[in-house]
C-alpha cells in the first residue's frame, strides 16, 4: 500500500524527512531497490494488461493446454462490459471531505461481481484477490461516478474482471486484476 502526504491545499506534501535507519545504514538502499523492482514489474503488468484489454475477444481456447468442460464459447471483450453509476453520501467521506478509498473498493467490488454474474449466468460468485489499486482523483460528494467492469479472462471456473472507473469523464481508477 502506497500513501500520500497531503498539504492544506491537498497536493502532495514535498517536504517529508527523510527515511533513514541508524540501525542498519544498508536498509534504506536495499528498501529503495525493491520500489524499483516492484515499479518495474508494475510497468510490465500494465504492458500485460493493455495487451489483454486490445484483443478482440477473449475465449476458453486462449488457455492452451489448461483441462477445461466441452463448453467453450467466444464473447466479445466489449460485450461483457457493465457499467454502474453512483453518488456517494456525507457518510461515506473521510477527513479531506473526499470518499473513503474503502466505499470505492466496495464498490468495485460489487461491479465486478455483477458483471460476473451476468457474464456468467451464475449468481454464486465471489472475489478471489485484488491486487494493484490506485486512486488518482478524488470522489466527492456532488460526483456522480460510473464504474465500468468487464471480463478480461477465462479459466475453467475463474473469470478475471478488470475495473474502471470514471469521475465526469475523467479517469478515476485504472484496471485492476
Amino acid at each position: 500500500m502506497t500513501a500520500v502526504a497531503l498539504d492544506e491545499n491537498n497536493r502532495p506534501y514535498r517536504q517529508l524527512p527523510e527515511l533513514v535507519d541508524a540501525s542498519d545504514a544498508k536498509r534504506i538502499d536495499r528498501l529503495r531497490e525493491i520500489a524499483l523492482q516492484r515499479k518495474s514489474m508494475s510497468l510490465r503488468r500494465k504492458k500485460m494488461e493493455k495487451f489483454v484489454d486490445d484483443l478482440p475477444q477473449v475465449s476458453l481456447e486462449m488457455l492452451g493446454d489448461f483441462s477445461r468442460t466441452e463448453w467453450s464459447e467466444k464473447a466479445p471483450v466489449k460485450d461483457t462490459i457493465v457499467a454502474l453509476s453512483t453518488s456517494f453520501l456525507p457518510c461515506h467521506l473521510n477527513r479531506n471531505g473526499t470518499v473513503f478509498g474503502g466505499e470505492i473498493l466496495s464498490w468495485m467490488d460489487k461491479a465486478a461481481l455483477y458483471c460476473g454474474r451476468i457474464f456468467t449466468g451464475n449468481s454464486n460468485m465471489v472475489t478471489v484477490p485484488a491486487d494493484r489499486i490506485s486512486f488518482h482523483l478524488p470522489v466527492r460528494t456532488n460526483d456522480v461516478a460510473t464504474m465500468e467492469a468487464r471480463v478480461y479472462g477465462v479459466r475453467e471456473s475463474k473469470f478475471s474482471s478488470s475495473n474502471l472507473g470514471r469521475k465526469n469523464v475523467k479517469s478515476l481508477i485504472p484496471a485492476i486484476s
